[in-house]
């Protein structure tokens, strides 16, 4: 178990936090909020937030432990998005990994272009049965019109 456990946020999300350790047991870990706006700093057992002064190496470490923290988390999030923004349905046709798919969607713009590409041309660049076979599975399912 950690030594401590930093909250971000007030006396609201505190107690939420208190409690939700409760329900698991979790109850001799220490526990602190950090509320944004004036950097104040909870304490379960206080009534009224503890106000250090900006420069208190004590505030500065939290400070930093929660931006880290918020870093860690956005960085995470924007590349789970990204991977999923990334994925496509040429991903599932056997024989087209990333370089093939690269190469589809450079020379024909888009999935929708390489559905409509002639069985020809995705052959020249894929190969004639990676071509045939990509050909068949995009034309095989069918497309959503545009509302």
């Amino acid at each position: 178990m950690p030594d401590l456990i930093l909250i971000d946020g007030g006396r609201g999300q505190l107690n939420a936090a208190l409690a939700g350790l409760a329900e698991l047991g979790v109850e001799e870990t220490p526990l602190v909020g950090l509320a944004k706006r004036q950097e104040e700093v909870y304490i379960p057992e206080l009534p009224e937030p503890v106000l250090l002064p900006r420069h208190d190496p004590g505030l500065q470490l939290l400070q930093q432990i929660r931006d880290e923290a918020h870093r860690f988390a956005v960085s995470r999030h924007r590349r789970r998005r990204s991977a999923r923004l990334l994925a496509s349905r040429l991903d599932e046709i056997r024989g087209v990994g990333p370089r093939r798919r690269r190469a589809l969607i450079e020379r024909f713009g888009s999935l929708e272009g390489v559905r409509a590409a002639p069985l020809t041309e995705l052959q020249g660049l894929l190969g004639p049965a990676t071509g045939a076979r990509v050909f068949a599975e995009l034309r095989a399912e069918p497309t959503q019109p545009l509302e």
